[in-house]
């Protein structure tokens, strides 16, 4: 992307790969994403490393800015996302004391644990 864009501002999520994140000119949670697209002048370009439907959102957002993915594939997807859906949410808010919880194991646990509160301090 910077031999094809050299003044591009490139963007990522930090639990991308760590090589992408140490190569990106910013990088944080996706409302620190939407802030940077925000506040980049207009005429800018922008590489985002996420899923598509941000991408999209910012494009549309900031017609002034040429906006696109990082990735170079045509439609990078969290999967996951798509398996949680509205209703998955209220039934869970709805039943929230009778839902069995889910245990993760260390180290697994404190390792996501501490990328959330990562997440958090840099939002």
């Amino acid at each position: 992307m910077r031999q094809e864009y050299p003044r591009i501002k490139i963007v990522v999520h930090p639990e991308c790969p760590r090589e992408v994140v140490e190569l990106a000119d910013a990088h944080g949670s996706t409302s620190f994403i939407v802030k940077f697209c925000d506040e980049q002048p207009p005429g800018s370009v922008i590489a985002i490393g996420t899923e598509i439907n941000l991408i999209n959102r910012m494009a549309h957002r900031h017609p002034d800015k040429k906006i696109m993915e990082l990735s170079g594939q045509t439609c990078p997807v969290c999967a996951n996302m798509y398996r949680t859906t509205l209703n998955d949410l209220a039934y869970t808010l709805e039943n929230l004391g009778e839902i069995k919880p889910v245990k993760v194991p260390e180290p697994v646990r404190s390792e996501a644990l501490l990328a959330l509160e990562k997440m958090l301090e840099i939002a």
